[in-house]
């Protein structure tokens, strides 16, 4: 006996290959490390479709946590022993998205846009201290994979492949890759946000659906560069000025 079917409309493997997966997460102790709004959500749901159910973290970068810039990387030797997935995005889209988060979702902030992007406690400098202080320390981990934001919309299927492999599940094979791929894509996402769907499988990680303007969405955008729409000519030289004078890995090679 393989264990029971999935739902008919849940893509997921059965519940036998849904245990393995997670036996071998647990056994390789695997965390999916991230600062708030760098695509983690889309990557739960593509592993989620393929039976894996990794442990994701904002490892202390949650608002809720209310560390400033200086403590935000302070916990990272509680992970010292643990496989690391670093998921990154580019910082310009994601303080925009950031802000949504902290003043439509978490009610942490009151203000526009300008002000929190230069806001000493939730602003940009502290999402450059999270990203910049867990990798530098990659090399104190069991191992390491670094995962763009950026490339694994570009090449979905080899990235998030990538991460599979790191993860050590071999038996997920490149089909069942892209075929979670292709039902995760963004437009397709956003669509199931609204319906209700993913409400209703994930919880009040996303919205109940229905929400009368993208904002209030957890799937929001999603778009490559889109912080142009939003941050004006200063505000672009502030974030410049600000990653230039704390040495932040632009390239993150």
């Amino acid at each position: 006996m393989t264990g029971a079917a999935a739902e008919p409309n849940d893509p997921r493997p059965g519940i036998a290959r849904q245990a393995i997966n997670s036996a071998i997460l647990i056994a390789r102790r695997i965390r999916v490390v991230s600062y708030q709004n760098s695509g983690r959500t889309w990557l739960r749901v593509m592993l989620s479709d393929l039976g894996v159910k990794a442990k994701f973290t904002h490892a202390g970068a949650a608002y809720r946590y209310r560390f400033g810039p200086d403590a935000v990387g302070s916990n990272i030797d509680n992970y010292r022993h643990r496989r690391i997935v670093l998921l990154v995005r580019d910082p310009f889209d994601a303080i925009v998205s950031n802000y949504f988060q902290a003043t439509m979702t978490d009610g942490v902030f009151q203000g526009d846009l300008k002000s929190f992007l230069r806001d000493p406690q939730w602003g940009l400098a502290r999402l450059l201290a999270f990203n910049a202080a867990w990798y530098t320390a990659r090399d104190r981990f069991r191992d390491f994979h670094l995962v763009h934001y950026e490339t694994m919309v570009e090449q979905t299927v080899a990235e998030l492949e990538r991460v599979v492999r790191f993860m050590g599940l071999p038996s997920i094979d490149r089909d069942a890759i892209a075929a979670s791929a292709e039902r995760n894509r963004f437009d397709a996402m956003k669509r199931r946000e609204v319906a209700g769907e993913l409400y209703e499988r994930f919880g009040d990680r996303f919205s109940p659906g229905g929400k009368p303007t993208t904002e209030g969405l957890k799937v929001r955008r999603g778009k490559i560069g889109g912080y142009r729409d939003y941050l004006d000519d200063g505000d672009i030289a502030f974030a410049r000025n600000l990653i230039r004078s704390s040495n932040y890995p632009l390239s993150f090679e």
